[in-house]
């Protein structure tokens, strides 16, 4: 049984987001394909999604298939794996157009979808990860197969693909990752595609970070807080390209691990900017979160805590209201974490005291923190994973500055990147609403900061809580709203963003299940139990004038439980 979830409008949670002037929303889960099974580990079956109006399909990233898997969605109430092309092979189309020169080779993966009009395109990493990937173009054409069309090398490994809105660029944010020893690590950059040149030398123009190489330059963004750390990097290697997105001619660059935002001229194919994100700090009212997953009792202890949250942004999505641009983030936070030898690890726990290899040491700096003794508590901070990388601010060993991955939150900015509104400690309460409302009669709370992948409650208050991780802005009887999926607990949010400045928080839904022994009343495994939708990566809004049912639709897929979900707004 599907369940759609309320937030309980609590005292607390009014005060975080009032909603006089929101709009009337509902999200009701009309139709859901699974195309891949249960993954706890590497989930990678079901990532990002892409619509196709026309020939009313989904596609579906399958980085593990090499991939897109295709879903019929042409009655959103039954959706179901399309019976005349259920899946494509991206390296087998390569290769049948083009034979021995196909670049792509087996093992590639595809990370991300995009379309415009009757043109879809797909990210593709190199099979050796730290290799230049590919930019593969399809033409759509309605309910036959879609047509291959051509390939472009684009830089390493490119995690995102987005059309500008006319169509006229696609371009990738080529991440380039480290190997696992941390001994290669490609420079980050963005591919700006111009469609019109597909298939000639002058197609791809590769931007890159190489101008702020110089001391100056470094050591001005590291003023500016803009995260450079990897052992041995330079400003190229460093910054990492997450997601994009396009308003007319600039392009807004999430760079997830560096806490920053690079601000791109498309037609110039230049860097105009980077704009380190800054802190959120979490001792300020407003800003309160769980810290521990070892709290006693069932109580939630949201409160204020001497941490900093770095804003750290996966998805973005560029909105225009009231005649100004304006950027919307989902502060997922993200650690580097690379096992091989010698490796990086960036994370580590606040009490740690170094016996636990290949973590490093964490003293807290005695004079700025005289309660540290109290704080390493593993009920208070000593649980919460914490960066090594940054917040030494004087350079003698130990913190001055307890840096958190994530915001919990999701912000808008301006078009300089400057935050304008954040949603502060509205998550946190939106989950302590919910905790009990998937099954009410119980005495065992279930949401509250909930993991993906196995239903142990606070398991994620001593990381990064809900995760937001993806955000989609659509316009549903004319009203703005942005759409979050937050990764952990599978749930969505829905805000009212009609004021960018003042936005409005008007639903929560979740379409997960919490299956129990029904002896016993414990938690069964979701491994072997369907535990409904888990995971939410990608998101996609069709707006009812695109829509085969002529309501607005929101398309999720979820990379734990490999299943797409088609939302029903209204």
């Amino acid at each position: 049984m599907k369940i759609v979830l309320q937030a309980a409008v609590t005292a607390t949670l009014l005060a975080a987001a009032p909603l006089a002037n929101a709009g009337s929303l509902t999200l009701k889960p009309i139709g859901t394909v699974k195309t891949g099974p249960f993954r706890d580990e590497d989930p990678r079956a079901a990532e990002i999604n892409a619509f196709d109006s026309v020939g009313k399909r989904i596609f579906v990233v399958n980085p593990l298939a090499s991939g897109l898997d295709v879903i019929d969605a042409s009655i959103p109430t039954a959706p179901k794996v399309d019976a005349t092309v259920p899946f494509i092979d991206i390296v087998a189309a390569c290769e049948a157009a083009l034979g021995a020169g196909c670049p792509v080779k087996p093992g590639a993966e595809p990370n991300s979808v995009s379309i415009h009009g009757n043109r879809m395109a797909v990210a593709l990493g190199n099979a050796v990860r730290t290799g230049n990937g590919h930019a593969v173009f399809f033409e759509l054409r309605g309910s036959a197969a879609p047509r291959f069309l051509t390939v472009v090398e684009v830089g390493a490994l490119p995690d995102m693909i987005t059309f500008t809105a006319d169509g006229k660029y696609a371009l990738t944010a080529n991440e380039g990752e480290p190997n696992a020893d941390y001994t290669i690590d490609p420079v980050g950059s963005v591919s700006i595609i111009e469609v019109a040149r597909l298939g000639t030398p002058r197609a791809v123009r590769t931007v890159g970070f190489e101008r702020f190489e110089n001391p100056g330059q470094r050591a001005k963004l590291e003023r500016e807080g803009v995260r450079i750390f990897g052992p041995g990097a330079s400003v190229s290697q460093d910054l990492e390209p997450e997601y994009i997105a396009t308003v007319g001619n600039k392009a807004y660059v999430t760079l997830q691990e560096n806490n920053a935002l690079a601000i791109i001229n498309i037609a110039g194919a230049t860097v105009e900017k980077i704009v380190g994100l800054g802190l959120k700090d979490h001792s300020q009212p407003g800003n309160a979160l769980e810290a521990s997953d070892q709290v006693a009792g069932t109580p939630t202890r949201i409160q204020n805590w001497p941490v900093h949250g770095m804003y750290q942004p996966d998805s973005i999505h560029a909105v225009t209201l009231q005649g100004r641009t304006y950027l919307v983030t989902a502060n997922e936070g993200d650690a580097r974490e690379y096992l091989g030898t010698p490796g990086f690890v960036e994370a580590v726990r606040l009490n740690n005291n170094g016996n636990n290899p290949p973590f490093n040491r964490y003293d807290l700096d005695p004079v700025v923190f005289p309660n540290a003794t109290e704080l390493e508590l593993n009920a208070n901070l000593g649980r919460l994973n914490v960066s090594t990388a940054t917040g030494d601010l004087d350079g003698d060993g130990d913190f001055d500055r307890i840096d958190v991955f994530g915001a919990r939150s999701v912000s808008i900015l301006d078009p300089q990147g400057q935050v304008v509104w954040d949603s502060g400690e509205l998550f946190e309460r939106i989950a302590e609403a919910n905790d009990l409302l998937l099954n009410p009669a119980s005495a065992t709370p279930t949401l509250f900061n909930v993991t993906n992948s196995a239903n142990t409650r606070r398991n994620r208050s001593d990381d990064k809580g809900v995760e937001p991780e993806s955000v989609v802005v659509g316009e549903v009887n004319g009203r703005t709203y942005a759409f979050v999926g937050l990764e952990r607990d599978g749930g969505i949010v829905v805000l009212d963003v009609s004021e960018p400045t003042a936005p409005d928080y008007v639903t929560y839904a979740n379409n997960r299940k919490f299956p129990r022994n029904p002896t016993t009343g414990a938690f069964l495994s979701c491994a072997t139990n369907d535990c409904g939708d888990l995971g939410p990566e990608g998101l996609t809004f069709v707006p009812a004038a695109q829509s085969p049912s002529s309501k607005a639709l929101l398309i999720v897929s979820n990379e734990v439980s490999s299943t797409t979900t088609i939302w029903e707004l209204e």
